[in-house]
């Protein structure tokens, strides 16, 4: 998903800003040591926030995209920042 968040953004011309909150990967926050719930606010959630203010944007748009087969969910969040 990575790879082809970065080549689609080098593809068309984007500026692709990525945003890591150390404050989780620092302590080694994960899902499975300590939970879904935690892990998705301070990695997502809390990064988020930090991008936000670090980048000082005017608006921002956000969505996740449900992908369902037969044996697992998974979550694609799909943020996009404008600054005018």
């Amino acid at each position: 998903m990575i790879r082809f968040r970065d080549e689609t953004a080098k593809r068309l011309g984007l500026g692709l800003i990525v945003n890591i909150n150390q404050d989780g990967v620092d302590p080694g926050i994960a899902p499975v040591t300590h939970g879904s719930k935690l892990h998705t606010d301070v990695m997502k959630t809390q990064g988020f926030k930090q991008a936000l203010n670090k980048h000082s944007f005017d608006a921002a748009f956000g969505g996740v995209r449900r992908q369902t087969n037969s044996r697992c969910w998974t979550n694609c969040p799909c943020i996009m920042y404008f600054s005018f």
